[in-house]
């Protein structure tokens, strides 16, 4: 159809739990951020509508990026594996990637931050 993007939009809808609008627009911003890189590689039109709860304020970006997935992969939306556990420096844990290993070699050490 024309006029319609290329890829999915995301909406984001608040409850009213939240104390004030700085914590709800936060909260909607968090949401933005984590779903950035997942929603990016669905090349069809999807309308996807968040209903955002304030337990997202307390949780950490794996915590929200893992939730989502599971989300999206509820809805019958396509999530590349590569996306849904990406590497991290911290090695949270994956439920693909169990020992936090994903992208480094067995037997290789960590990669340390390079300082410039």
């Amino acid at each position: 159809m024309e006029g319609l993007p290329a890829g999915p939009r995301l909406a984001a809808s608040t409850t009213g739990k939240f104390p004030n609008a700085v914590q709800r627009n936060r909260a909607r911003r968090l949401l933005r951020e984590t779903c950035r890189l997942l929603i990016s590689e669905l090349r069809e039109p999807w309308d996807i509508l968040f209903i955002v709860r304030p337990a997202i304020l307390t949780t950490t970006f794996s915590e929200r990026q893992q939730a989502i997935t599971a989300l999206l992969r509820q809805a019958g939306l396509p999530v590349p594996q590569e996306l849904a556990c990406p590497e991290r420096s911290r090695r949270a844990s994956c439920p693909s990637d169990p020992e936090g290993t994903l992208g480094v070699p067995k037997g290789a050490p960590p990669k340390e931050p390079a300082l410039t």
